[in-house]
């Protein structure tokens, strides 16, 4: 599973990173947002735009209860 580790990376940078990561790459992936809420909602709303755009249903869950750093996306 591909992973795109978003340490560092300022939130208006962020959301073209996911955006590009998630259309370049098979899914399911994995973005390493640490515990930023607002990169979890940043994330958020990637998804519901494509939905509302494309139809697509994209969902996003928390790694595991032992790593809630790490969003997975998946079909």
């Amino acid at each position: 599973m591909k992973e795109l580790d978003l340490h560092g990376i300022r939130h208006d940078e962020a959301r073209r990173l996911i955006e590009r990561f998630i259309y370049n790459n098979d899914l399911p992936v994995k973005i390493i947002t640490g515990h930023s809420l607002r990169m979890k909602s940043i994330i958020n709303e990637i998804l519901n735009e494509i939905w509302l755009n494309e139809g697509l249903i994209l969902n996003a869950r928390n790694e595991s209860i032992a790593n809630q750093g790490a969003v997975v996306i998946t079909n």
